[in-house]
């Protein structure tokens, strides 16, 4: 099979700019993260803050949603600015997409700044864990922080342009929201109190994603090249799975409550 101008582009883009960048070459890094985190949130972290009193962490956490919504901005100004637009809701292999070429370098970088925030939300977990917020570390916490990032690992370490850039426009899009309610509850309870009836909506806006999403990779799937296609079939299983968990939780969470 003949490969397309855009395939061409997209791998001389991907020798050029990330080839020997971290985690490229192989997953054992990313393993060794994950096995760490799962050790500290199971076993290590619970144990050492057995006998001591929560960690306030306040100027941290403050630090850490600034630092979140800065970077998560940047990505969706950084592809906006190349060229993404709404249209590119429709999954399609054209013109459009080939406009991006110029940029793939810059897009590149995007990819893996994605990937490095998936790996720095693991800890927020152990926030949680020093703050003695055990209740905030549910399976559904666990599963979305480790199947994001290694999702994320799997576009950047095989740069699946097409497919990417709307799911990363769409995730750190939500991201933001996200992070401006977090770093804003974080300044005392009256602004959580404030804040509080909003809370729901930002699962739903979670949600609201995940189905956009589908869509979009049930497209990717029917019409997308080959690595497109399979890459899109794991994406899919994982955001059906994240669907599925985050709609137990804001049923068991927000409708339970009203009735």
């Amino acid at each position: 099979m003949i490969r397309s101008e855009l395939d061409i582009h997209v791998q001389t883009a991907e020798k050029l700019v990330v080839e020997n960048w971290i985690f490229k070459n192989s997953a054992l890094p990313l393993a060794f993260i994950t096995f760490s985190y799962l050790y500290f949130v199971l076993k290590c972290g619970p144990k050492y803050m057995q006998n001591k009193p929560a960690y306030k962490l306040k100027t941290f956490i403050r630090y850490f949603n600034i630092s979140q919504i800065v970077v998560n901005a940047w990505n969706v100004y950084t592809l906006i600015r190349y060229g993404w637009g709404i249209d590119n809701l429709i999954y399609t292999r054209t013109e459009r997409n080939l406009e991006l070429k110029a940029h793939l370098p810059e897009i590149a970088y995007v990819a893996w700044a994605g990937l490095g925030l998936k790996a720095i939300d693991l800890v927020e977990t152990g926030i949680f864990i020093l703050r003695k917020k055990q209740n905030q570390i549910s399976f559904l916490h666990i599963y979305h922080h480790i199947t994001t990032v290694w999702i994320s690992w799997l576009y950047a370490r095989y740069f699946t342009y097409e497919l990417a850039l709307t799911l990363i426009v769409l995730n750190c899009g939500v991201h933001v929201i996200m992070y401006s309610y977090y770093l804003l509850s974080s300044f005392g309870e009256t602004m959580t109190s404030v804040l509080r009836p909003i809370k729901p909506y930002i699962t739903l806006i979670q949600m609201v994603q995940f189905v956009i999403m589908i869509v979009y990779v049930i497209q990717a799937c029917i019409a997308g090249s080959s690595s497109n296609r399979n890459l899109g079939f794991v994406t899919l299983l994982d955001v059906l799975v994240n669907f599925y968990l985050f709609y137990n939780f804001y049923k068991e969470t927000y409708t339970k409550v009203k009735k």
